[in-house]
Order: C-alpha cells, then sequence, then structure tokens
C-alpha cells in the first residue's frame, strides 16, 4: 500500500492526507460532474497520468429505469468514451450470462485474469477478444452500494507484464471513494431519469431546481393538448385486462410519442386522456402551434397503423378525438400538502377539455380553437359555432384537413 504522508496543519485540525492525485480528483472536482461519460473519461486519463498502464476500462451501473436496465461506459486509451444502454430482458442474453459482469452483479468481490501467461485462463469471451487485441492483464471490481446492488468496473492492461503491485495498490485504495462516488451519480440520474419519466423534461428539471412548494404556480402561455378514447367505458367493460392494458400502452405511445417528439410536453394520462403543453416563447415570437399541429398529424398517422395492425390480428378499431388551444395557464404545484402535482389549471385547460368532447358529434378527430386558429395564421375550415358545457359563449371550432387527409 501506498505511504501516506500528513502536511502541516493548524493547531485542533487534523493532517490532511498526501493521497493520489486521482483520489483527490474525485473527492473534489470528480463527485461534481453529472455527465457519466465526461466523469469516467476524466478519470481514466488521470490514472494514465498517475503511471497507470491503462488501455481499456468498462464502468458498468445498473439504473431504476422502465426501458433499461444498466448503463454502461467504455474508454480506450486515446479514444472517445462510448456509452452503451442495456434493455431490461438482456440480462437473459448469452452476452450477459457469459461476462465477468454478470459475476460481479451476483456478489464477486473481484476477478483478476493475467492474459500473457502461456496457457491463460480464458473463461469469458471477453478474455479471448481482449487477448488478441494485444490485452495483458484483465482486472474487475464491485463498485458496492448502500442499496446492495453493486456497479462493476473493469481495468485492462497491454503493458507487458500486466499490472503491477502499485498499480493493483492505487485502484484498491481508490475503490472506496470510487464506490461513493458512483453511487452518487447514479442516484442523481436515477432521481432526474424518474423525473423525466412520470413528470416530463421540463416539469422534472423544475422540480430538481427547487419548484416545489404547494401553490407556487407561474403563468405561462402555451398550446393546450387534450385527446382521449372514443368509446373507452365500453372498451373497459369487454375487454380482458390485460388486453385492456396493451392497448392502452399501444395508444399512449401512438399519441405521446409525437408530443414529445415534437417539443411538447406531457402532463399527465387520466384513465384514456392525455394532456399536454406546447410552452410559447412570446418574448421571441415562437410559436408551438405548427409543432402541435403537425405532432396532431403524426398521431392520428400513427393510430391509423395501430389500427391496421388491430385489424389483422382479428381486434376491434379505435377511434379518438383530439383538441388543441391556446392560452394562459398556471403551471405549477397543487394538491395536498403531502400529495403534489405539478401541472397546469386554468379556463384555458377547462375549454381545451370541452372542444375535445365536440369531436364525437362533429365526427372529426382532430379539432382546433379560435385562439388557436388566430395563432397558427393559415387557413383552416371553420365548423361553426358551438356551445361548449360550462362556457358562457359559443366557440367558433376549426379543422385541418390537410392534417387529417395526411394522417
Amino acid at each position: 500500500m501506498n505511504d501516506l504522508a500528513t502536511e502541516p496543519s493548524a493547531p485542533g485540525m487534523l493532517g490532511r492526507l498526501a493521497l493520489p492525485e486521482p483520489i483527490q480528483w474525485l473527492l473534489g472536482e470528480g463527485r461534481r460532474i453529472d455527465d457519466g461519460g465526461v466523469f469516467f473519461g476524466e478519470l481514466c486519463q488521470r490514472l494514465v497520468a498517475a503511471g497507470l498502464p491503462l488501455w481499456r476500462a468498462n464502468l458498468s451501473v445498473r439504473v431504476l429505469h422502465p426501458q433499461l436496465n444498466a448503463v454502461y461506459y467504455r474508454w480506450w486509451r486515446g479514444g472517445e468514451v462510448e456509452r452503451l444502454e442495456s434493455e431490461h430482458g438482456s440480462e437473459h442474453s448469452d452476452a450477459y450470462l457469459s461476462s465477468p459482469i454478470r459475476v460481479i452483479y451476483e456478489g464477486a468481490a473481484g476477478l483478476r485474469r493475467r492474459l500473457d501467461r502461456p496457457d491463460p485462463h480464458l473463461d469469458f469471451p471477453i478474455l479471448a477478444e481482449l487477448k488478441a487485441a494485444g490485452a495483458t492483464d484483465y482486472v474487475a471490481m464491485a463498485l458496492p452500494d448502500s442499496a446492495d446492488r453493486p456497479a462493476a468496473v473493469s481495468w485492462t492492461s497491454d503493458r507487458a507484464g500486466g499490472f503491477a503491485t502499485d498499480d493493483l495498490t492505487l485502484l484498491n485504495d481508490m475503490l472506496p471513494i470510487l464506490s461513493l462516488v458512483v453511487e452518487v451519480h447514479k442516484l442523481r440520474r436515477i432521481g432526474a431519469s424518474l423525473l423525466d419519466v412520470y413528470l416530463g423534461a421540463e416539469t422534472g428539471r423544475r422540480v430538481l431546481e427547487g419548484a416545489v412548494q404547494r401553490g407556487q404556480l407561474e403563468t405561462i402561455h402555451a398550446v393546450l393538448w387534450y385527446c382521449d378514447l372514443r368509446g373507452f367505458t365500453h372498451l373497459s367493460d369487454t375487454l380482458p385486462h390485460d388486453e385492456l392494458i396493451t392497448l392502452l400502452n399501444e395508444y399512449f405511445e401512438a399519441v405521446g410519442e409525437p408530443v414529445i417528439a415534437r417539443g411538447g410536453e406531457i402532463l399527465k394520462f387520466i384513465g384514456d386522456a392525455m394532456l399536454a403543453i406546447f410552452p410559447l416563447d412570446l418574448e421571441l415570437d415562437r410559436s408551438a402551434t405548427q409543432p402541435a399541429l403537425a405532432a396532431a398529424g403524426d398521431a392520428l398517422a400513427n393510430v391509423r397503423e395501430l389500427n391496421a395492425r388491430r385489424a389483422a390480428n382479428g381486434q376491434r378499431s379505435i377511434k379518438l378525438g383530439i383538441a388543441l388551444h391556446i392560452g394562459d395557464v398556471g403551471y405549477g404545484n397543487i394538491g395536498a400538502p403531502t400529495r403534489l402535482d405539478f401541472t397546469v389549471i386554468g379556463s384555458a385547460v377547462n375549454k381545451v377539455v370541452r372542444i375535445e368532447a365536440l369531436s364525437k358529434a362533429l365526427d372529426r378527430p382532430l379539432l382546433l380553437s379560435a385562439d388557436f386558429a388566430r395563432r397558427y395564421g393559415q387557413p383552416l375550415l371553420s365548423l361553426g359555432f358551438h356551445a361548449l358545457r360550462g362556457i358562457s359563449e359559443p366557440e367558433e371550432v376549426f379543422c385541418c384537413p390537410v392534417t387529417e387527409a395526411n394522417a
């Protein structure tokens, strides 16, 4: 183990340990880097600068995410850090089952394989690949965490003789600090990812930045999107539970992905309904009407494709209604003291819901408010004035035959 010296310190204070530079960096600047690839690449470069004969390194971190089970960062000397993702189900793949990472995940503290010996122990396929590429030594280590779901890190050398005793001492001395920093990074990333998934990217960002007080709202000007399935009550009464859940997931994917792709923010799913916003930047005079209308066209096209697949499987088709409106809304936290909802409220929200309710009577899948039509500024087809439940004045509503036809 490296000798630890102390520097003079003020009376009554502990001396500071003269730690190796990579460990000092981990305790300082390194733990504040949010980007996992940047963090791992910088760490590897500092290890090389400290004399470690590092050729390749891999950091594998399990995550809590609806689509992914792990994220990998792979570094090569002289190259860029690769970020790889592993989806749920990949833990049953041959690649994972025959990997040294599986051994670490299942409880091993570490393993080492000398690849430059006459008869090396190549018990994992990756070892044969690394040896063929010129590797001489491979070391994998567990990075324990408080949830007993360790991450894993592997270090590979191409130097003749592999890692020396001092090299392994440095890696072992660094291990507890690296474990803590990786866990902090992981928890931070899990928190951000879950907020993105459950609240939306912009809303999640606001919550992370401190917008958490009940009643803390700001007024924003936005395009409001509201859609729901027609006849959902009948579907829920007649379809088997599993088939109903599958249908809802397919439907929400069909209408939700275009909203996100076009810059919108899904605020909530309410049964079979979806509420979303496309914020307007009034200072820059940027309109969200065009991406919102384009997203509606994409959603209608997706539902048409979904219905074609359902028809091929002998399943009934679905119909939906989409309404787009524009107005001022309160955007922020409402709810009980211990259970908040980050959403939008105001008369504009009520109006977009009421307009969508007309879609069945007017036999149109997409309805646009007069306010939306004025801001859109391009020809739309008026469907006349109609009474909206709970709203005193009739509302002129519009449709876009071009969007409906293209869908």
